[in-house]
C-alpha cells in the first residue's frame, strides 16, 4: 500500500511534535487518514466515471430533441418553446457533452450542464411533473444524475474554476 519512503514519512509523523507559539502541537498522523485522501489516480478515474456518465446522459436524449420525437415534442409544446427551444437545447446539450469529455474545458461543460439541468429540473417540479407522459420519472431521474454530476466535477475541479474566475475578474 505504502512504499518505504512513505512508511518511513508516516512512522516520524506519528512521532514527531511541533512547537507553534510555545505549544507543542502533534502532527496529523497520515496513517490514520490514509483512506480519506483520494491519489491522483483515483481522483482521475472517478472524474472520468463522473464525466462519462453526465456526457452519456446527455448525449443519448439528443436525437429524440433532434429527431423529432412525440414525447419531445409534447414537453417543448407544454413549455412553449417548440421547435426552436427544442433544438437549441439539445444544441447546447450536445456542446455541454463536448466540454465535460475535453479535459481542459470539464468545468466549462459541467457548468453548462448544471444551468441546463438546472432549468430542466425547474420546468419538471413547476409545470411538467415528475412523471410526463406516463414515463414512470426517468427524464426527472436522468436530469437529477446529471445535475448531481455537474454539481461533483465542479467541487472536484474547483481549482480550475477558480483560476477561471481570477483570470476574468483581475
Amino acid at each position: 500500500m505504502w512504499n518505504k519512503q512513505q512508511a518511513s514519512y508516516i512512522e516520524k509523523a506519528n512521532t514527531q511534535w511541533h512547537i507553534i507559539k510555545g505549544k507543542p502541537l502533534k502532527c496529523v498522523s497520515l496513517s490514520r487518514i490514509k483512506y480519506l485522501i483520494m491519489t491522483s489516480k483515483q481522483k482521475n478515474i472517478s472524474i472520468w466515471i463522473v464525466k462519462l456518465l453526465a456526457a452519456g446522459i446527455l448525449l443519448q436524449t439528443l436525437p429524440y430533441k433532434f429527431f423529432a420525437a412525440p414525447e419531445s415534442i409534447y414537453i417543448f409544446n407544454e413549455l412553449g418553446l417548440e421547435p426552436w427551444g427544442r433544438i437549441g437545447i439539445g444544441i447546447m446539450e450536445l456542446i455541454a457533452a463536448i466540454l465535460l469529455i475535453i479535459p481542459s474545458t470539464t468545468v466549462y461543460g459541467a457548468i453548462l450542464g448544471l444551468g441546463l439541468m438546472s432549468g430542466a429540473l425547474f420546468f419538471h417540479l413547476s409545470k411538467l411533473g415528475i412523471e410526463v407522459q406516463n414515463d414512470s420519472g426517468n427524464l426527472f431521474m436522468l436530469a437529477l444524475i446529471v445535475f448531481a454530476s455537474c454539481i461533483i466535477l465542479i467541487i472536484l475541479e474547483w481549482k480550475k474554476l477558480l483560476r477561471l474566475i481570477k483570470k476574468y475578474y483581475r
